[in-house]
């Protein structure tokens, strides 16, 4: 018992000198330091609790991590951190960082200093690699770094992430050492907008960690030579080369145990302008990707219905948006069996959707085929994709019934864009009634038609989000779709513009107390305004204007809706006061209209 006894006491003794040690806080020598740190920064207001007070917990100042059981600082999060007045800037417009400031934290792992104006990391009696020996996350972006940094960071063996986007990089030669393989663990490297060419990629091959690079932004051009770069680079995983000037790439075949045999995502957004078959070429060249992004590109001949994309099928994930294209591709993409995710948005497509090829992708989960010039009914094939969960066909002009048999069939859809087409959509949406999955619903600028009428239905969705404004109709007396009376979970409603009639819905708010946006605008509404019983605290934004709503703006409007942000009220009949409250709202930057009453 004695024992037993005298190891509680110990235990509760330890305990209570690890609390005590927590509660003191960081090291006084690592306070002091972050102090002086502060000096660099001129004091700006995100850095205010950097107080020179002996007993201030640093660890517990803003832009400070430390480890819970040493209390050293281990990261420091310092981006955008730093201000000038304008006579400093116009003397000495970029700052020299003394990298001996950092040599007290002997533990830190993580440092971010974006968008501080850093011109260099001053290291004239200590180097950068050991005032940042355990360094392993560094990011550096949107400063006015040069070509010089590489020499200084080169030596951070310990260093896995490494971001300079957004700098004044003109060439990687300084990666390159005599005996020291430089960066020998890094696994990011983001060198997004600087100014490097095709020749700068040969300085990477000796990155062997490398998982993801980024190099988009930048100024390849022509025939990127990156087949010699891409065989040393065994364990990239992630690819970004975006926004520059690469007309094609030389094929790479992957050999057994290849070179690109972890490639997994590429992202080539606004890279070609050298037809469609720099894309067949594209993707028999990243063969083992299954995420690709071609954002932006220019094929400038057509596919042709011969042009099979004979590739492995692992593509999971392909983007074409805003890329010239015509409806052949739904052929040739028949061929990619694992196809999961295709976005087509604003790629100029025309006529109407075959039935062949893309109908027969059964695993598709995301289809967006918004901002084209569709037309047509939607094909029957369309009920083949039975596990689509997202679907945007908004801004076409397809016809026929919205709710078409296809979609009634896809009920795993938790997404469905209609909007801006000639659909025409029936009132009831009975359609959707078993789509049990259903979280948004989007049908504006349709048209609005009654069906016959049936017995009431309750649907097996809750819906976030529902819109259904400017439907037009020439019918008289359509009502607002009824299903709305088993909502509860609504954040966002919009049907404006519908000459809905009768009273403004206000148990809409009453059944859905995490609304967000209630806008009404442009119906028939009558009668005075009143308001639900109960305050609905996240309505964000209001709009019942131009109906046909009388009497006075209810004193307590403020009260039931305390975090407005937006108040719309114009082109009625209200009379009277204006309730002071509006005057006096806790959110900044309220927008409030009370004209044309």
């Amino acid at each position: 018992m004695e024992a037993k006894s005298l190891w509680v006491l110990l235990t509760t003794l330890l305990f209570i000198i690890q609390g005590w040690r927590q509660t003191e806080g960081c090291l006084e020598q690592e306070r002091i330091a972050l102090f002086q740190l502060k000096s660099f920064f001129n004091g700006n207001y995100s850095l205010k609790d950097w107080v020179n007070v002996k007993g201030s917990n640093c660890c517990e100042w803003e832009g400070v991590e430390c480890n819970i059981t040493t209390e050293r600082v281990i990261g420091l999060y310092l981006n955008f951190a730093r201000q000038w007045d304008n006579r400093e800037w116009i003397s000495n417009p970029y700052g020299y960082l003394n990298v001996s400031l950092f040599l007290p934290f002997e533990e830190l792992k993580s440092l971010e200093l974006s968008g501080n104006e850093i011109a260099d990391l001053v290291d004239n009696q200590v180097s950068v690699s050991s005032a940042f020996n355990n360094l392993e996350i560094l990011v550096l972006t949107q400063n006015y770094f040069n070509d010089s940094i590489l020499s200084k960071l080169k030596s951070l063996t310990n260093l896995k992430t490494l971001e300079l986007n957004f700098n004044s990089i003109k060439s990687l030669r300084h990666f390159q050492g005599e005996k020291v393989q430089p960066m020998m663990n890094i696994e990011v490297l983001n060198l997004d907008y600087n100014f490097l060419n095709n020749n700068d990629l040969a300085y990477l091959k000796g990155l062997s960690s490398l998982k993801s690079l980024s190099i988009g932004g930048n100024q390849l051009e022509g025939a990127a030579g990156i087949t010699e770069l891409l065989d040393t680079l065994s364990n990239l995983e992630e690819l970004d080369m975006s926004g520059n000037e690469v007309k094609e790439f030389v094929p790479i075949k992957n050999k057994e145990n290849g070179s690109l045999g972890k490639l997994k995502v590429a992202n080539l957004n606004g890279v070609f302008n050298n037809g469609a078959a720099s894309l067949i070429q594209l993707l028999e060249t990243f063969s083992s990707v299954n995420t690709i992004h071609l954002r932006g590109n220019y094929f400038n001949d057509t596919f042709s219905t011969q042009d099979q994309l004979h590739v492995p099928s692992k593509i999971e994930e392909l983007v074409l948006d805003r890329s010239s294209l015509n409806n052949n591709i739904f052929q040739s993409i028949g061929v990619l069996a694992s196809l999961k995710i295709l976005s087509l948005s604003g790629c100029g497509l025309s006529g109407t959707l075959p039935t062949q090829g893309w109908c027969d992708l059964r695993k598709f989960e995301v289809l967006d085929l918004s901002e084209n010039a569709l037309k047509g009914t939607l094909p029957s094939c369309l009920a083949n994709l039975s596990s689509l969960h997202y679907l945007d066909i908004s801004g076409n002009q397809f016809v026929g019934k919205g709710a078409s048999t296809a979609l009634a069939n896809l009920t795993l859809l938790r997404f469905i864009s209609l909007s801006r087409n000639l659909f025409e959509v029936p009132s009831i949406f009975i359609s959707f009634a078993n789509h049990s999955h259903l979280k948004v619903l989007s049908s504006n600028q349709n048209k609005l038609v009654e069906e016959p009428t049936i017995p009431t239905w309750v649907p097996k969705f809750q819906l976030k989000a529902f819109r259904l404004s400017n439907c037009t109709t020439n019918e008289l007396h359509i009502e607002i779709p009824k299903f709305l009376y088993y909502q509860n979970n609504l954040s966002i409603i919009d049907l404006s513009y519908n000459n809905f009639e009768g009273k403004v819905p206000f148990w809409l708010l009453e059944n859905n107390t995490r609304m967000e946006a209630f806008l009404m605008k442009g119906n028939s509404f009558i009668g005075h305004l009143n308001l639900p019983s109960h305050p609905n605290p996240k309505i964000s934004f209001v709009d019942i204007s131009d109906n046909k709503i009388q009497g006075p703006i209810p004193v307590n409007i403020c009260s039931i809706f305390p975090q407005l942000n937006g108040l719309n009220l114009a082109g009625n009949s209200f009379q009277g006061n204006i309730p002071p409250c509006l005057g006096s709202l806790t959110t900044s930057n309220l927008l409030l209209d009370l004209s044309h009453n």
